[in-house]
């Protein structure tokens, strides 16, 4: 409808990427001449699949400038000036915590009109419960394997609903937009556990968890010192691993490396996934770096088995048979929880980075290989060969003494 969606695949990294050109009529609004987006696959039909959605998500895009445009159309000529209230591709005043505060507004309302639905005899008796309750409990796992995959598009309907009842200026599909897809996709996992629990007869406590956790909007006078607050409260350890790998799409082993690294640094300071981010300081990681510096560098003999890493280093941390990890092994998971907080610093959830220059020097020297004398024997083998003694060799061109 707007053009052909071309897929490419980048040179260097192998990995295929969808490239559209934007129509010269959307330009104005969209602030684009073409849209790019990387498929996060090497694999060709992976990459098919995922080209046809983003085309879709373009298409979406284009129908709201072409929207746009017709409604400028019709509007007097004194209205065609831009406005406030005119649709951008992106939004950078609308930070995360702005996301959070309306993507938990949403959840509370669908909370409460889950349960005014319930509540209707009409619904109860036409027996939709049970129709309900057949995917109703995969809903929270495949919400999770969309957040995980950054299928932020699932969200699209709803965010798209959302924009439009706050008067927000930003397109969907724009950085504004994801950052609100993905706070909006986190509430939708809440609200299908609060619909699970239901269906299970638990009412109360899922209630409460998903209406205590809303952040109230800050007034004008407080706006800084409300958003410092949710930033070093509210926000997790957890949450900001999260949004880190959503962002960065790394590859699924160095995801789980990220993981566990976070993972060891929460155990070895006996912290939690809940932790807020803003908890944890640089005493925790230099408590990790000690502490791994005592851990084997392999956990697979049967005297570690279903111990954690704080047991074995307990038990057999000590002990000179096993050989420790090196440094190289330490740095690299320091460098990996830095790079996770460095994610938390850009988007100002926390001032400092704790883990920044805590890696170990490497303190090992290449020791020089002594150099042991020539013996009588070797002296009397070297001054034999020809170019010492043959005169023939002594020439142009030669190698020996004169």
């Amino acid at each position: 409808m707007f053009g052909c969606a071309c897929m490419f695949r980048h040179k260097k990294t192998g990995y295929y990427w969808f490239r559209r050109a934007v129509p010269k009529r959307f330009r104005s609004i969209i602030g684009k001449t073409e849209i790019t987006k990387s498929l996060g696959t090497k694999n060709y039909e992976d990459a098919k699949r995922a080209n046809r959605r983003v085309a879709d998500e373009v298409d979406a895009l284009f129908e709201q400038a072409k929207g746009k445009l017709a409604a400028s159309a019709a509007a007097p000529a004194q209205n065609l000036a831009p406005t406030p209230g005119r649709l951008e591709w992106d939004d950078p005043s609308f930070t995360a915590t702005d996301a959070e505060r309306i993507a938990q507004q949403w959840l509370t309302a669908f909370v409460a009109r889950d349960k005014a639905i319930r509540d209707g005899e009409d619904v109860k008796s036409e027996g939709l419960w049970a129709l309900q309750a057949l995917d109703v409990a995969q809903q929270p796992d495949a919400l999770r394997t969309a957040l995980r995959l950054n299928q932020r598009y699932i969200a699209t309907p709803i965010v798209a609903r959302l924009i439009e009842a706050h008067g927000l200026n930003f397109f969907v599909e724009g950085p504004a937009g994801q950052r609100l897809s993905t706070a909006v996709l986190r509430a939708m996992i809440k609200a299908a556990e609060v619909t699970h629990e239901r269906h299970q007869g638990n009412w109360d406590t899922p209630l409460q968890i998903a209406t205590s956790q809303q952040p109230s909007a800050p007034s004008p006078a407080q706006a800084g010192a409300a958003a410092s607050s949710i930033s070093t409260v509210t926000v997790t350890v957890s949450r900001v691993l999260e949004d880190y790998l959503t962002e960065a799409r790394l590859p699924p082993e160095t995801e789980r490396y990220w993981r566990k690294s976070i993972s060891l640094l929460l155990e070895l300071n006996d912290l939690h996934q809940s932790t807020p981010i803003a908890a944890v300081t640089k005493q925790h990681v230099a408590t990790l770096k000690r502490e791994l510096m005592k851990l084997s560098a392999r956990r697979q003999a049967k005297e570690f088995k279903g111990l954690t890493a704080k047991q074995i280093i307990a038990k057999f941390g000590d002990d000179p048979k096993y050989k420790k990890l090196d440094e190289k092994s330490v740095n690299m998971r320091i460098d990996a929880i830095r790079a996770v907080f460095s994610s938390a610093v850009r988007s100002d959830i926390v001032a400092t980075n704790p883990a920044a220059l805590m890696s170990i020097k490497n303190t090992k020297r290449v020791k020089a290989k002594p150099r042991l004398p020539f013996d009588q024997a070797d002296l009397e083998t070297i001054f034999s060969q020809p170019m010492f003694n043959d005169p023939a060799h002594n020439g142009k061109g030669g190698s020996g003494f004169p």
